[in-house]
């Protein structure tokens, strides 16, 4: 498998060159196919393969980095209800449910959370929203206001597989995450199943220079697919020679619309035997998201409900929830009952004449 994915990188280069050698001195085309070969033959024979002809594994290393972004980045919109299951050592646990919908390429973000009773918080293009029922406050952006880079961070579900369950609760970039995974020292790759590599990435040494230790994260992928599958982390102690796993994740993925996305990412932390769960149920992926996903009116508010700021502490009314008026009736539908109905009248005013003309006739006349 390895030797597959060196293939990319390397035959182009090398296989060019002998056939540049083969054409130059071999015009008849049965003998280049010989000479071509008795070259390589040749090359491999007077050359240290392990150092020639195999990659370092920092070019497999950004090779397998680079199909991960390219799986990634694929995934540029959809909506998807998210579970996240927390179990703690000592089983108990806790759920907790959100609705994201997302327009990377539009830098547009939305985020429900499932508050406790009536309450419900979310969060739209980095302004937080709280309300219940029949009472609304709103986060608006003011003039002049800055708000803090922290402030309503977008959950980027294409951090899911290049990061920890950690990294997804606290909304991490995923440029920073992109950028940090490159920064890292390459340990080792190896192939480690039929399709699948093993890619150790190591941090530089931290604590006390006496006694540092190294953090790890050793990531299980496919290579074919270019998605994450587990990942181990490690601490390790190089000058004592102790190292310990601290925590374990898995990723289930599936293809919707010829991309892959995340159904299920779970982390154990081995300290305590606790573990968070994210479960994603996808009902669009790269389908265009309403734009009234993005509004606050979008969640279904009563008429009356008053719309206030709080952000400056004190309250300012800013909108309230118009009651739905009724659509005017058009004034030639008007006209036209006007008409039919002084036509009714008349018809039966000219039937009552004639009957009564009738009645008077026969009264006058008499019989023989």
């Amino acid at each position: 498998m390895r030797d597959d994915i060196l293939g990319d990188i390397q035959d182009t280069y090398f296989y060019t060159h002998c056939r540049t050698i083969c054409r130059r001195f071999t015009p008849l085309r049965e003998l280049r196919w010989l000479t071509r070969q008795f070259i390589v033959f040749a090359y491999l024979l007077l050359s240290d393969v392990g150092s020639v002809i195999r990659a370092d594994d920092n070019d497999v290393a950004a090779h397998l980095l680079n199909g991960l972004w390219h799986s990634r980045e694929m995934l540029v919109s959809g909506e998807c209800q998210i579970r996240l299951s927390v179990q703690d050592g000592d089983d108990r646990k806790l759920e907790r449910r959100f609705f994201l919908a997302f327009d990377i390429d539009q830098s547009r973000w939305r985020l429900d959370f499932d508050g406790e009773l009536s309450t419900k918080y979310s969060e739209i293009d980095g302004i937080s929203y709280f309300y219940t029922i029949g009472s609304y406050a709103v986060e608006k952006n003011l003039a002049g206001r800055q708000l803090s880079p922290n402030d309503c961070r977008p959950l980027d579900p294409r951090i899911v597989g290049v990061c920890q369950a950690g990294d997804i609760e606290i909304r991490a970039p995923y440029d920073r995450l992109k950028e940090r995974l490159r920064s890292l020292r390459v340990e080792d790759v190896k192939e480690s199943a039929s399709g699948e590599m093993e890619l150790t990435l190591a941090e530089e040494p931290e604590g006390d220079s006496a006694n540092p230790y190294v953090l790890t994260n050793v990531y299980r992928i496919d290579a074919e697919q270019g998605v994450v599958l587990a990942i181990e982390s490690m601490v390790r102690f190089p000058n004592t020679g102790v190292a310990g796993t601290t925590q374990r994740s898995t990723a289930k993925w599936k293809v919707v619309n010829g991309v892959l996305i995340p159904i299920e990412f779970e982390t154990v932390y081995l300290q305590d035997n606790s573990r968070d769960l994210f479960q994603f149920e996808w009902t669009s992926v790269n389908q265009p998201v309403p734009a009234s996903r993005f509004e606050f009116r979008d969640f279904g508010l009563p008429p009356g409900t008053i719309i206030v700021d709080t952000r400056l502490g004190k309250p300012v009314t800013v909108e309230v929830i118009a009651q739905p008026s009724a659509a005017p009736k058009p004034r030639h539908a008007t006209w036209i009952n006007l008409v039919i109905g002084i036509g009714a009248i008349g018809v039966v005013m000219a039937l009552i004449l004639v009957w009564r003309l009738r009645i008077r006739r026969q009264g006058t006349t008499k019989p023989d």
